[in-house]
C-alpha cells in the first residue's frame, strides 16, 4: 500500500521533463496538486452532501 506522500519516480521524471525543474522542484508541484485536488474533493462531498438534503 503506497502514501499519499510517496511519488514514484517515473512521476517525478515525467513532472521534471514537462515543467523543466529540478527533482526537488518536481516533488513540490506534485504534492501541491494533490494537496489541492485533496481540498477539492473535500468541497465536492460537502456539497453532495448539503444537496442531498435539500432534496430529501
Amino acid at each position: 500500500m503506497s502514501s499519499q506522500y510517496e511519488v514514484s519516480e517515473e512521476e517525478n521524471l515525467l513532472v521534471m521533463n514537462e515543467e523543466k525543474v529540478t527533482k526537488e522542484e518536481a516533488l513540490h508541484l506534485i504534492h501541491g496538486l494533490r494537496d489541492a485536488k485533496r481540498r477539492i474533493d473535500e468541497k465536492l462531498d460537502q456539497l453532495l452532501e448539503i444537496r442531498g438534503k435539500q432534496w430529501a
